[in-house]
């Protein structure tokens, strides 16, 4: 339909099929397990440490006190692993993997 604002008319994807959007039963209970919550995991190459301490504070800015979050620094990243010590929602992955562009054996 012309003028309807729909996302076909304004070049983006079809809307999907009603029948397609997957519903919890009414007596399914909460969606998350009692005294869990979400977790964000995010991952960091070569940014610097301003950059990686600035994302994370993001992510906890606009995400409920219940949301973890797991940070996984490169081999390359010049960020700290105990910047978040004291900061009981971020977990710090001690593995530390080659990403893109990281020279393997340096």
């Amino acid at each position: 339909e012309k003028g309807s604002g729909s996302a076909r008319e304004c070049g983006g994807a079809p809307e999907p099929p009603k029948d397609a959007v997957a519903r919890l039963p009414a007596d399914a209970g909460p969606v998350a397990p009692k005294g869990g919550g979400l977790v964000v995991s995010m991952l960091f190459g070569s940014e610097g440490a301003s950059y990686v301490a600035a994302g994370v504070a993001n992510v906890l800015a606009f995400t409920l006190p219940s949301t973890k979050l797991v940070v996984h620094l490169s081999s390359s990243s010049p960020a700290k692993s105990d910047a978040w010590a004291g900061e009981a929602r971020v977990f710090v992955n001690p593995e530390r993997g080659a990403t893109r562009g990281d020279r393997v054996g340096k």
